[in-house]
């Protein structure tokens, strides 16, 4: 009977339920990489890889769970939970390495643009299909697209190119191994950006675990990383006062991909002069090089690309393509007109909220960036990526704090970035591809809105423990009190 009695009043004690915590952890991480290894076998059906990632979701999904449901661990357990993190982030891209692309030849095009780019052509003026590049070509213009029109990319990207073009010739490898290093920095900036704001640095996971990237920059080796990255240190330099870092840092994200230059506006202030001088001169030494080899042609396919209209377009620009069908007038008169409305709108509305309502650089910055996808006349999965890193940071964000029912903006934008590669198997469905990656998180965004009563209100009303003060020194205090809450409980 004594023995008994024990059994029935054993509980395991905190350390107990943190190792099993990280041994699920670890069970995750390995049911992940077993999944992931199906890239790795030679002739399988081509949907096998597809349907391997969307199953990738759901050990993704329980190990989230654990960490944002369960209490944060404290002391050694949380660097022993960051690290384990940390490291599955690295083997879950390593693991995607050795692997050819399987959607898409993009990367192909960025070996191929460094390489013409060595050899004294500008990208920008010659299309790959060119006889000025006939003897340039080789097995990796066997595997580009878009062979009659010259590039899309900005020099920033261009110079990433060549950095893995100089360490490792036509080498798609190389490539995917630069961009994989770069994702890995940017789930280290996610942890300390969350650190400095005395929030748990394990919430990294919903980044560092997510398919999305994992497949898209490592498997794929799309070059979207790089506007990640850099636009993450731009974000953390805010926090000091080296505004003309912050402007560089920003330029740089630009000429990766365009949209980084939404940050300007969301991290702006009045007079400042170094953040912009930072920007603009990064821009200008950035293009220079190909405005000398191109002689002044450096846009390439970029402006016609973005003036297509495609089925993966954003909802808004459907919606216009719509409205000149039923009006019968030709929708490129439209679409400028009313894309600019729009980002007005949505320009003004971020800046609104920036000075009346103290909102912070991260949410402004996400804010923007999902009013530009809504008119974007393209969404391919890894533009996406962006919105995962986002949703770490607007974990944290004190606007979301405000009423519970705003936190769960982050999780439809989570969902809307981990549904996109859906276009991998859509094959003519559309209608239903609209439903499940535009419909239910438009709809779920307007019912929070509807249903949430109180107004956002300036941060100086929050709580204490979510005010953005004395990054170590609140991550402390946050510690201590759930201890002292620990202790209460149990006397």
């Amino acid at each position: 009977m004594k023995l008994l009695s024990l059994r029935t009043n054993w509980h395991p004690s905190d350390k107990q339920i943190n190792y099993w915590r990280l041994a699920a952890l670890g069970g995750l991480l390995g049911i992940s990489l077993c999944l992931y290894a199906v890239f790795l076998l030679p002739n399988i059906a081509p949907i096998a890889p597809t349907l391997c990632w969307m199953f990738a979701l759901l050990p993704y999904g329980l190990a989230c769970f654990i960490v944002l449901k369960k209490k944060a661990l404290q002391g050694r357990m949380l660097w022993l939970e960051l690290g384990l993190i940390l490291a599955g982030a690295c083997l879950l891209r390593g693991i995607l390495l050795p692997t050819e692309p399987r959607f898409s030849p993009d990367a192909w095009r960025y070996i191929w643009d460094a390489r013409v780019t060595l050899h004294g052509f500008s990208p920008y003026v010659y299309a790959p299909q060119d006889p000025q590049l006939l003897p340039l070509r080789n097995m990796i213009y066997e595997h580009i697209g878009y062979r009659t029109v010259p590039t899309i990319y900005p020099p920033a990207a261009q110079l990433w190119y060549l950095v893995s073009y100089l360490l490792a010739p036509d080498n798609i490898v190389a490539l995917k191994t630069v961009f994989a290093m770069l994702d890995i920095i940017s789930c280290g900036l996610l942890a300390y950006f969350l650190y400095l704001k005395g929030r748990n640095p394990a919430l990294t996971i919903v980044y560092a675990w997510c398919p999305l990237p994992i497949v898209e920059f490592a498997g794929q080796g799309h070059l979207d990383v790089i506007a990640i990255s850099f636009s993450l240190m731009a974000l953390l330099c805010t926090r000091y006062k080296r505004r003309w870092l912050v402007g560089i840092l920003i330029g740089v994200a630009t000429l990766a991909k365009f949209y980084p230059a939404l940050l300007l506006i969301a991290v702006l202030k009045r007079h400042d002069w170094k953040l912009l001088l930072g920007f603009a001169g990064t821009l200008v030494l950035g293009y220079a090089p190909y405005v000398w080899l191109g002689h002044g042609q450096i846009f390439g396919f970029l402006l016609s690309y973005s003036d297509e209209y495609a089925y993966n377009s954003g909802p808004i620009q459907h919606l216009i393509f719509w409205l000149a069908d039923q009006i019968r007038v030709q929708a490129s008169l439209l679409t400028s007109p009313l894309e600019g409305l729009w980002m007005l709108g949505a320009a003004l509305l971020t800046i609104w909220l920036r000075l009346k309502k103290n909102m912070q650089p991260e949410g402004a910055f996400f804010l923007l960036i999902t009013a530009l996808f809504m008119i974007s006349p393209h969404i391919y999965p890894w533009y996406t990526a962006i919105f995962v890193a986002g949703v770490v940071l607007l974990l944290n964000s004190p606007e979301l704090l405000v009423s519970s029912r705003y936190r769960l903006l982050p999780v439809l934008l989570l969902y809307f970035a981990c549904v996109t590669p859906l276009y991998y198997l859509v094959n003519g469905k559309w209608l239903l591809y609209y439903a499940l990656v535009y419909g239910v998180p438009i709809s779920g965004a307007c019912l929070v809105l509807l249903l949430s009563r109180r107004r956002f209100r300036p941060i100086h009303n929050i709580n204490e423990n979510v005010s953005d003060i004395s990054c170590k020194d609140q991550y402390e205090k946050n510690s201590a009190l759930n201890d002292r809450k620990t202790v209460e409980t149990r006397t």
